[in-house]
């Protein structure tokens, strides 16, 4: 359920286990898809290199999290991206 899956990536945080983390987030896309833009922003920050260090899968999930922003909130959501990438979005 959702709050497991919260729980899960919290405490995937926390211990800093990227994996679970990340595995949390995805499950949260396929299952509960309103909450997509927000978990693709958690999931760029978590292949960032200060956790999980791949850039490219980093980049990809800040790309889909604007994709999915309406496109009025697109702009938004780009601010809300880590700006070592933003150029490069």
């Amino acid at each position: 359920d959702l709050d497991t899956l919260h729980a899960a990536y919290a405490l995937g945080i926390r211990s800093r286990n990227w994996p679970m983390a990340i595995e949390a987030l995805q499950r949260r896309n396929r299952a509960w898809p309103q909450y997509a833009v927000d978990s693709w922003l958690k999931l760029g920050d978590l292949y960032s290199p200060a956790n999980a260090d791949d850039p490219k899968k980093a980049i990809e999930a800040y790309r889909q999290a604007i994709e999915l922003a309406p496109p009025q909130y697109r702009k938004q959501v780009r601010e809300l991206v880590d700006p070592a990438y933003r150029d490069s979005l």
